[in-house]
């Protein structure tokens, strides 16, 4: 296994490199789509959970409620989504505008195009071990 310089065999350090070098990844085949990753992601989140409220994206996506209240704020910026009061007057449910299901609509292949070649670049069986993995590393971790 590579060791990398100051990487003291930490696996936080590990994944930090990985999460990068995925992001640098999908953003460059993202590029066109008129979405970065990280705003394709909570499109289609939403897309997923319409009408949730900004609580239940947050579990969902593993964000705090702020974190995620400033990142929909570029979203809300650009009409992809509304935020409108909740079922009970506390809270505030998110909705994908017209707009933004365009915008989901046409960057879909591009997340699609870069999903298939991460498959093909890494394995598909990897990958499935990969989420895997993953899936295990992020339920068994404390928050």
């Amino acid at each position: 296994m590579k060791r990398f310089a100051g990487d003291l065999g930490c696996t936080s350090y590990r994944l930090h490199r990985a999460a990068l070098a995925a992001s640098r990844f999908y953003e460059r085949h993202m590029a066109g789509s008129g979405l970065g990753m990280a705003q394709f992601a909570l499109l289609s989140t939403m897309h997923d959970l319409h009408g949730s409220t900004v609580t239940d994206i947050a579990e969902a996506i593993g964000l705090e409620r702020t974190t995620l209240t400033r990142n929909l704020e570029t979203l809300k910026k650009r009409r992809l989504i509304a935020v409108a009061e909740g079922r009970d007057g506390r809270t505030r449910a998110v909705h994908l505008t017209n707009q933004g299901r365009e915008a989901f609509q046409k960057a879909l292949p591009f997340w699609k195009k870069a999903q298939s070649l991460m498959s093909k670049t890494l394995g598909p069986a990897f990958l499935k071990r990969l989420h895997g993995e993953l899936e295990i590393a992020i339920e068994k971790m404390p928050e």
